[in-house]
């Protein structure tokens, strides 16, 4: 596989697509987002400050500033209702979106593993 960059082709396989990025508002999500918007993507994500950020600083495809959180069902739901009424549909998905326990595990309350978890492995298939 060849890295994408300025010089691939493969920049241009995601020009006018879709792509929903979750955890898109910081980390590896937020690079993600904003290469693929460089590339012409169309690219969304959760913290709606941080999206607006990224929106501004897109050069050449859209980022859709969609908050929700991907614990949620319902957000999700809304969330992918707003992005096919002012995108269209899905062409790609980066589950990015992820938290880290704040303690080592055997100082871990039961409601912080239960977050990590929602949002690391049952999120992604919201």
């Amino acid at each position: 596989m060849t890295p994408m960059n300025d010089t691939t082709s493969s920049k241009q396989s995601v020009a006018g697509r879709v792509a929903v990025v979750t955890g898109a508002s910081s980390g590896i999500g937020s690079a993600i987002a904003e290469r693929l918007a460089s590339a012409g993507a169309d690219a969304l994500g959760r913290r709606s400050d941080e999206l607006r950020r990224l929106a501004s600083d897109a050069p050449h495809g859209r980022i859709l500033p969609v908050s929700a959180d991907i614990t949620s069902d319902d957000e999700v739901q809304a969330a992918l209702a707003r992005i096919h009424d002012q995108l269209g549909k899905v062409d790609v998905l980066v589950n990015a979106a992820g938290v880290m326990l704040p303690n080592p595990l055997v100082d871990a309350r039961s409601d912080q593993w239960a977050t990590m978890i929602s949002t690391n492995l049952t999120g992604s298939c919201a």
